[in-house]
């Protein structure tokens, strides 16, 4: 290989083998699969813990409400629906070749798709801190109200 300067590029050395480390791969497998170093069990129980969240709080009241065997029914059915559309994201992911969900949402919906994505995230972050306020200042009020 001989040493030619294109316009004002010098020519570099071949490029030397570099071993990712932990946090490099983690990084890498953020926008590309297959650099992870977590094991398909760790993965099962992050998916479970993001899914299941502050949802599991209402559970028994939703059951409670729409009767035992209706709410199970219920529950296997979500179950079910959400499972399906996880697999339809993720062989969508596949086949466009891109593995973020924004720009996935692009991709298949088009700018105002993503517009209305990024709109929708704002609407449920906000009504969680609203619900979080409101819970906190229900807290409060009876604090303050209650009799000495």
């Amino acid at each position: 290989m001989s040493n030619i300067n294109y316009g004002s590029i010098p020519s570099s050395p071949p490029l030397k083998t570099h071993h990712l480390t932990t946090a490099e791969r983690d990084l890498l497998q953020s926008d590309r699969p297959g650099y992870g170093s977590r094991t398909r069990v760790e993965v099962a129980f992050n998916l479970v813990n993001a899914t299941v969240g502050a949802g599991i709080i209402g559970l028994p009241f939703a059951i409670a409400h729409a009767g035992f065997f209706t709410g199970i029914f219920a529950s296997i059915i979500v179950a079910v629906l959400a499972q399906m559309g996880l697999y339809m994201l993720v062989v969508a992911g596949q086949r466009v070749g891109s593995y973020k969900y924004a720009l996935l949402v692009e991709h298949l919906l088009g700018r105002p798709g993503y517009h209305f994505l990024n709109f929708m995230i704002c609407v449920q972050a906000g009504g969680g801190a609203v619900s979080y306020f409101i819970c906190k200042c229900g807290q409060h009020a009876a604090c303050i109200n209650a009799p000495s």
